[in-house]
């Protein structure tokens, strides 16, 4: 029973409030709170990110994507979802699971998590295609779903 409550509490410390995705198409990455400072990068849809800090208005909030720190406007997120990139397409079959097509599949390609499962994701791309990839190579690793077996 111990066990099951440290999982329990483990699973749900995974999904924890700091990350956000990409909800547009496209967002545009900037170095300051204000759509006139420079331009860092653009990202695209379901990309992962962890939210930093926000504005004093909350209108424009920090973020570190994988490889990219900056600001982005607040309605270019969505914090209710969890996204993953998937940094290797080597290794991201998942046992048991339906084989992903590894076209779909490129470097840094992002998705939107839809279930949990431990060592895999079913994911979505902005297609709307579904499939399962292992979370041996994504970002975040908080994506992944772990079992800890606390020390008694």
């Amino acid at each position: 029973m111990k066990l099951f409550f440290s999982l329990l509490i483990f699973l749900s410390l995974t999904n924890l409030s700091f990350s956000a995705c990409v909800a547009k198409y496209k967002a545009n990455l900037r170095s300051g709170p204000d759509s006139s400072t420079a331009l860092l990068g653009t990202l695209k849809k379901y990309a992962p990110l962890k939210v930093i800090s926000k504005s004093e208005s909350n209108e424009w909030v920090q973020v570190e994507s994988h490889n990219l720190k900056g600001w982005l406007y607040h309605t270019l997120l969505d914090e209710s979802i969890q996204c993953i990139y998937v940094l290797d397409k080597s290794n991201i079959s998942c046992p048991g699971k339906e084989e992903p097509d590894a076209i779909k599949i490129h470097y840094k390609s992002s998705f939107k998590v839809v279930e949990k499962s431990i060592g895999c994701n079913l994911v979505e791309d902005k297609w709307r295609r579904r499939f399962w990839v292992s979370t041996f190579n994504i970002w975040p690793k908080e994506s992944a779903m772990k079992i800890v077996i606390p020390n008694s």
